[in-house]
């Protein structure tokens, strides 16, 4: 660019010489430009040279390391997601996928307490035949206590499902305290009867608890908005310093601000669909007749939303033979109902009906609304959180 500018002037000035002195002798011309073409071609690498370099240190190098470096922490961030988002979709869906085993194994539960209770009142019985009152009230009451507690701490150590979904209900309805409570007692029977790891393990359940609540009140309109990015982000930070707190390691406090981020947005998503938080709360009215195009979210989330909507209460359920919507997959039917008593199902439920009825024409697609519902169900329980504090509380114990 710079020799190019010299030379053009260099042509100027032997142009207007020529104009000015049509007399003047040519051959003197000639040789007065290709002079002065020397001394340009001197002088264009001295100045010209600095400049490049200049430019090439101060402007051309730095973008090109900048861009490369972007370029790199691109790819990291990419990989990091995908690995931990990876991470959390297994850790959201482990509860969710194992729900057989979860129900095999609550039934055993069942069955364990229910023995435990006949052994209870049979020890009463026989200690009061001795006459001994003392011993027949502690067989029906401590006794009987203990026997149910360990039960239900073997069937959650047992079943994730079992574990995902009780802390769900201590977190819905008693808040960070039900939370850290749950999470304690789960760490005491998971070490064998540690009292350090059963604090260690309310703490941190606590700790989590509270992020998300502290980020929840940040002002702002869930989905794609500046305040929700900024709730995401403060999701993971949050997460990682706990994760810190409680002595994790590098890998453990990047997990947990991935991890974080991904409650953080399963969160907004919830919330930008159905208006409300997500909550493991479970149905505590009955099931609801829907109307076709009505939004989900004018009817109460406390209804029974599980299985398929009905337009009438007054209708008999169809059987199996009557209609592809047989009596066991609709919501006024009892097994849906059941469902609905389960905690945090019932809002799921109502996240993914809100979600069907935003997205009508992909839901005419086959096997559409079945398969979405695995979906759902992760994005639901991720975004109670759940999910996140038990990861830390597994990774940090």
């Amino acid at each position: 660019m710079f020799k190019n500018t010299v030379s053009i002037l260099s042509l100027a000035i032997s142009a207007g010489l020529l104009l000015a002195s049509p007399n003047a002798d040519a051959r003197s011309l000639k040789k007065m430009v290709k002079d002065v073409g020397r001394s340009a071609a001197k002088v264009v690498p001295v100045v010209t040279k600095p400049l490049e370099k200049l430019v090439e240190e101060v402007v051309i190098r730095p973008t090109e390391q900048a861009v490369a470096e972007l370029d790199r922490t691109g790819e990291r961030v990419a990989k990091e997601f995908d690995r931990t988002a990876e991470k959390v979709g297994d850790e959201a869906s482990r509860g969710i996928d194992n729900v057989v085993e979860g129900i095999e194994v609550a039934s055993k539960a069942s069955l364990d307490l229910s023995l435990a209770y006949v052994d209870a009142q049979v020890d009463a019985i026989s200690a009061l035949s001795k006459g001994e009152v003392e011993a027949a009230v502690r067989a029906v009451t401590v006794d009987h206590a203990r026997a149910a507690e360990d039960i239900a701490a073997a069937a959650v150590i047992e079943s994730s499902a079992l574990r995902l979904v009780g802390q769900v209900a201590a977190t819905a309805y008693s808040g960070p305290g039900g939370a850290a409570a749950f999470s304690g007692w789960y760490g005491y029977h998971a070490s064998g009867g540690d009292w350090d790891a059963a604090a260690k393990g309310a703490a941190i359940s606590g700790a989590a608890s509270s992020v998300g609540y502290g980020v929840a009140s940040i002002p702002g309109d869930a989905g794609l908005t500046l305040s929700s990015g900024i709730r995401v982000a403060a999701q993971g930070a949050g997460s990682s310093v706990v994760v810190a707190a409680a002595g994790g390691d590098s890998e453990a406090i990047r997990d947990g601000f991935w991890m974080g981020v991904a409650t953080g947005a399963s969160s907004e998503t919830y919330q930008a669909t159905v208006g409300i938080p997500m909550s493991g709360e479970v149905a505590s009215e009955g099931p609801i007749a829907k109307s076709d195009g009505t939004p989900i979210t004018d009817y109460s989330p406390n209804a029974s939303h599980v299985g398929l909507d009905v337009k009438s209460l007054t209708d008999q359920p169809q059987g199996i033979l009557g209609s592809s919507k047989h009596v066991f997959a609709q919501e006024n039917g009892p097994a849906m109902q059941a469902v609905g008593k389960v905690p945090g199902m019932n809002r799921m439920a109502y996240f993914h009906d809100q979600w069907m009825l935003d997205t009508s024409n992909l839901a005419k697609l086959p096997l559409y609304t079945q398969l979405t519902i695995p979906v759902a169900m992760v994005i639901s329980y991720t975004a109670t959180g759940v999910p996140l504090a038990q990861k830390m509380q597994d990774e940090t114990l």
